[in-house]
């Protein structure tokens, strides 16, 4: 079941959380951003360390021929984007994982004696800032899937849903930002926080017990890194 916990429900809960329902000392929108801060480093914990339950694809972005420079937000419409996994590259009905490219390999393409058929051609990506770039410079021609980490979107409005934001966050998780919120409410106050930092490590702990078994009939496994999973072992 989605986790339909409403940003009024995790103000609600800071609140009692803080022992602040009857004082206005700390405003609605302060706490706002407080609950915002802890569903970030929620977030954080998830991109470094369970990378799997916020990865997002972007399939068949189209590439032209004789381009070799693409706007992230612009050209492929990915608005949240933080970090990227990876590119496929449709050839006929199979997907060819790209390497990135490598500042050393700027003249790859130049070698007199290159070790690959004329008519097959080993592309590498470059992500610099919020542009995408693809060598040879001449571009590419052909379909690609763009999978990445997108960046945690702030909640504003009362009636925002967990599961609209954190769609990965099972029911209950939550408790770590309405925490961290009334933590940082009472360090506003200068009250003792020792309490709620001793439960947040609780609840932290509960998180990762959990969270760090998603496919427990198959476990992490060493991958084969040498090709990258590409037909283009160079």
């Amino acid at each position: 079941m989605a986790n339909t916990t409403t940003l009024l429900q995790m103000r609600d809960r800071v609140r009692q959380r803080a022992d602040m329902e009857n004082t206005l000392f700390v405003s609605d929108a302060e706490i706002t951003t407080y609950l915002n801060d802890g569903l970030s480093e929620l977030n954080d914990l998830f991109i470094t360390e369970y990378e799997e339950y916020v990865v997002q694809e972007r399939p068949n972005q189209q590439l032209l021929g004789g381009t070799s420079e693409y706007d992230i937000v612009t050209d492929f419409g990915i608005t949240d984007f933080m970090k990227i996994l990876g590119i496929d590259l449709k050839v006929g009905s199979r997907a060819i994982a790209l390497k990135r490219f490598m500042f050393s390999e700027r003249n790859f393409w130049t070698m007199p004696n290159a070790p690959w058929d004329v008519t097959v051609t080993p592309y590498r990506y470059s992500v610099r800032g919020n542009k995408i770039y693809f060598f040879p410079t001449t571009g590419i021609a052909g379909t690609i899937s763009i999978w990445y980490i997108p960046q945690y979107e702030p909640m504003a409005l009362d009636t925002d849903q967990i599961n609209n934001f954190l769609p990965y966050l099972n029911n209950g998780w939550e408790e770590y930002a309405v925490i961290t919120a009334a933590i940082k409410c009472l360090q506003k106050e200068e009250s003792d926080t020792q309490p709620l930092l001793t439960e947040k490590g609780i609840q932290l702990k509960r998180i990762n017990d959990v969270a760090k078994t998603r496919d427990v009939g198959n476990p992490d496994r060493i991958a084969y890194v040498n090709t990258a999973q590409s037909e283009w072992w160079w």
